[in-house]
């Protein structure tokens, strides 16, 4: 990727689109064209204005129209933006979470077909590659999730599946990046992953805890995973995921060593109870106010496997590796989940 490349990021004022530009102006790469769902919203642009951003469009990126015209002159299409939560509130609310991830994906491939966009670079997620249990190899780039009860999990798997789709159909040069639980700094509103860090800073899992291990990676690492795919050529899936991904004791311990007020789990909860972590998840809700973050769906699936995934490919093939420490990770997130307090 050229540094004088014409670049449009949507979602850009998402958590990971916000690094990905910041980390682009930082790399030298000045023509941005940013995507927010209004332009004239301050809340909106204020940040990304702050690191000198200038050119911004209005994008609901279900608009196939709209969509198209904002990528005339682009050669290079990070479509970032995506609705990132397990916990919707009902059916309807589900249903609706999968459409807007498919219409996004089939606006964002036929705008760079028709604008004859150089590359694509589409943010997936490790939720796309099936879970695993102990003795199980971890799943690499060719292996797909067919567990998808999770609604939030069928839109990404189905989401990233009709983009190859359409990018042989229409001769899209496509590369897709799946990274695991996204924290770390200059998220601006909270989102699924920050919320469970902010649920354990107000005592969520002091009643337990569980051994699963949560696949978090350092929203820094993934910005540079996007950039090194977009500019080394890369081709197919890169799982952008942590070496070794920590259990939830080890999670809460490292935010304790970082702030010893987070509260301690007094127990590791056994899979056979982890049918009422839904109802624990309520109950922390309503009586200490922190966010919702486990489903029905979401405790079996928590029961039934882990989200591990083999982040060879992209180590070899982009020369990435993830960089920020566990702790520093943490100690981001929760700094700025304190000033929002």
């Amino acid at each position: 990727m050229d540094r004088s490349s014409k670049i449009l990021v949507t979602g850009a004022n998402g958590h990971v689109g916000f690094n990905l530009v910041k980390m682009l102006l930082e790399d030298g790469y000045s023509d941005l064209r940013v995507s927010v769902r209004d332009k004239d919203d301050p809340a909106k642009t204020g940040a990304l204005t702050g690191l000198g951003v200038t050119d911004f469009v209005s994008l609901d990126v279900r608009d196939s129209d709209t969509f198209r015209n904002v990528c005339t002159g682009v050669d290079v299409l990070f479509h970032v933006a995506a609705t990132y939560r397990f916990h919707t509130g009902g059916a309807d609310a589900d249903a609706e979470l999968i459409k807007d991830s498919m219409d996004g994906v089939r606006s964002a491939m036929t705008a760079a077909a028709e604008n004859k966009i150089a590359k694509v670079v589409l943010t997936s997620s490790v939720v796309t590659l099936p879970t695993v249990t102990d003795g199980d190899i971890w799943p690499d780039e060719g292996k797909w999730n067919d567990q998808t009860s999770v609604p939030y999990v069928k839109a990404k798997t189905e989401a990233e599946k009709l983009a190859w789709s359409l990018s042989d159909e229409l001769g899209v040069n496509l590369v897709t990046v799946l990274p695991g639980a996204v924290l770390g700094p200059n998220f601006g509103r909270g989102t699924q992953s920050t919320d469970f860090v902010l649920a354990v800073m107000k005592g969520s899992m002091r009643m337990g805890t569980i051994t699963a291990r949560m696949p978090i990676i350092d929203v820094r690492d993934i910005a540079r995973g996007h950039i090194l795919a977009a500019g080394k050529d890369g081709k197919g899936r890169y799982i952008l995921a942590a070496d070794q991904p920590p259990a939830f004791p080890k999670i809460i311990e490292t935010m304790r060593d970082i702030d010893p007020k987070v509260p301690k789990a007094m127990m590791v909860v056994p899979k056979a109870m982890y049918g009422a972590l839904p109802f624990f998840d309520w109950l922390s809700n309503k009586t200490l106010g922190a966010p919702r973050t486990i489903t029905a769906e979401v405790a079996s699936a928590f029961k039934t496997g882990e989200m591990l995934a083999n982040n060879s490919k992209a180590k070899r093939e982009l020369g990435w590796e993830p960089q920020v420490t566990l702790e520093q990770t943490l100690r981001d997130t929760m700094g700025e989940l304190k000033q929002a307090m």
